[in-house]
Order: structure tokens, then sequence, then C-alpha cells
């Protein structure tokens, strides 16, 4: 912001500075502000059994900056996810190595059924993948003048803006669990900092950038949506290896927050009724839980140890739920 005048008093040259740089239209870009935006939102404490999700690098479709603001978004996205301490977030490394094994690209520009086939190989839940539509940076001025034009008062503002979509798909399904297009800005009075092609080594610089604060807004609301979204949808886990009638092995394990003594039921996945060549003749059967088991050891910190306590005919591939239930929901 810039003052020219020439009969001004220094009490309400204060104030008109003070006004404009805190009202809502010019929000003060402090550190204190950019620091709360960049650590990201408070999250409600949280104990209970974690999803696997697995996150694929945004796609850039919006000629701003180099390739990798889609990765370095896709990076922002799961630093926030695990704050929230809900998720199991599938390590980068073992999914540029899925998707290079499956002659897939890195990023969000895959269908529904090759994201669901990735994210099963992955032993994920859920993938979220997504592109960045819309980003960069706009500068602009205005001249406000009195009628006596004995003072002038030139406002100038840089503007930073992203839009980012987003799908979160089931890997049992294919199907579209959540999507949404958000879009955000940050203006900062007067001429600010020049956004340049960052290389994303140092994301605390580019944080202190307008289409940095934008970016990292729009992180923060896909985050929480994601964590409103998947509370609707039931904690699944997978049957790995069936080593008697009496005991089973499933996926995953104590870093999930599962523990000693918790109940699951084990419902038949027609995927794996099929490997399995036990296909029912009734179609309800999968909506049934056909085994109830007991959770007592874990292998490692992805594989948990269950004994059979009710049914039978448990197979390699069957989902595994929480039972929330106090009576039994199994077949009389």
């Amino acid at each position: 912001m810039i003052i020219i005048f020439k009969k001004y008093s220094y009490l309400a040259l204060v104030s008109l500075l003070l006004v404009h740089t805190h009202c809502a239209f010019f929000p003060e870009l402090n550190r204190f502000r950019v620091d709360n935006i960049s650590r990201g939102p408070e999250f409600q404490p949280y104990e209970g059994l974690k999803k696997r999700i697995a996150v694929l690098d945004f796609e850039n479709f919006s000629g701003f900056g180099p390739e990798k603001l889609g990765s370095a978004f896709s990076d922002m996205l799961i630093s926030q996810l695990s704050r929230s301490n809900r998720f199991i977030l599938i390590e980068r490394s073992k999914i540029a190595k899925i998707l290079e094994e499956q002659a897939l690209g890195q990023s969000g520009a895959i269908s529904e059924e090759s994201a669901a086939r990735v994210g099963q190989l992955l032993g994920a839940e859920s993938i979220i993948t997504g592109s960045i539509l819309r980003a960069g940076q706009e500068s602009g001025a205005h001249d406000f003048n009195n009628k006596k034009n004995d003072w002038k008062l030139a406002l100038k503002a840089t503007v930073g803006f992203i839009s980012v979509s987003y799908r979160l798909i089931s890997t049992e399904t294919g199907e579209i669990l959540a999507s949404n297009e958000i879009s955000k800005r940050e203006i900062k009075p007067a001429f600010g900092l020049k956004t340049k092609d960052w290389d994303f080594s140092n994301l605390y610089d580019f944080d202190q950038t307008v289409v940095g604060i934008a970016t990292r807004k729009a992180v923060n609301e896909i985050a929480i949506d994601i964590v409103e979204k998947t509370k609707e949808f039931s904690w699944v886990g997978k049957i790995i290896q069936v080593a008697s009638d009496s005991i089973v092995y499933f996926k995953p394990g104590i870093e999930a927050g599962i523990q000693i003594g918790q109940a699951f039921d084990i419902y038949q996945d027609y995927n794996a009724a099929i490997e399995n060549n036990s296909l029912p003749d009734s179609g309800d059967f999968f909506d049934r839980p056909k085994a109830k088991i007991e959770v007592t050891g874990f292998i490692g910190d992805q594989v948990s140890r269950a004994r059979v306590i009710m049914g039978q005919g448990i197979n390699r591939g069957d989902l595994v739920k929480f039972v929330t239930k106090t009576k039994s929901n199994l077949p009389e």
C-alpha cells in the first residue's frame, strides 16, 4: 500500500494503514498466520482403527510452475492426513513400483478401474487421485483520489490462486467414494515476493508466497474433507493366510491400531470367491458374515494372527470387518 498526500495528518495515515492491513479483503501476511496455515487444521484426537490409503501424485494441468508441483501437492496432503492419526499412508516408493509394473503414470490421470487395481496391489482400502486445474498469481493496482485532489491513495495487490480436483476411490469396487473441486486464493497488499519455478526442496520458502499459501489452504480443506468422508465407510482388512481350521492371519496389523482380544467378522469377497472357485448360490451370502475371529497376536507391524471362534470356511482373500454389535451377526 502506498500513500501519496499533501495535507494528511499522521493519525489519519496510521489509522488508514491499520484498517487496510487488517481488513478481511486484504488479510495480514505475518509469520504467525502463515505458519498456522502451513501447520494445517487441528484434528480431533483419534484412537480407532486406521484405514489404509494411497495418495498418487496430483497431475499439474495448470501450466504454472514445474511438473513437481503435483508431487509437492501430494506430499503436503500426505503430511496432513498423517497428522490426523486416522490413516496408514502407503509409502511413495511402493506406489511408484506398482505403477511402473502396471505401466501406469504416477499421476491422477488414471481410470477408476486402474486405481482400484493399483490400490489392491498396494493393500490399500482406498486411493486418492487428483489434478491441479488452475494455479498462478496476478498483480493489480488502483488509485483513489478525493474530490479536492489533495491526496491520493494507491492500492496495489498480488493475488495467488489455485483450483484442485480430487477423487477418493474404493479399491474393492472401483466406486468413487468422494470427489470435489477446491478453489482457494490469497491476497497480499502491495507487490509481494514473486513466485518462481520452485524445485520444492524447501516448502517453507514456497509457503511464504501467495500461491504457496493458497495451495496450503487447498491442501488443508481436502484433508478435512477426506477425514470427514472416510468416517462414513467401514474399516476393512483381508485374510492373507489360513493356517488351519482355527488359526488365520490377516492384514493389517498393530500399526492400524488393532489390539489383542478384538473380534472381527469374516465376509466372503466376490473376487476371492471366483479365485477360490467358491461362489455361493445365493447373492446375499456376501452381505452376511460367515465366521468370527479374535486377535491373539501380531507378526511385525503389518500382520495380525487370530483364532476362529465361530463359523467356518474362511479363505484367503476374505474380508475382515470390525465387530460393532455385541450380538453375533452370523447366520443361524
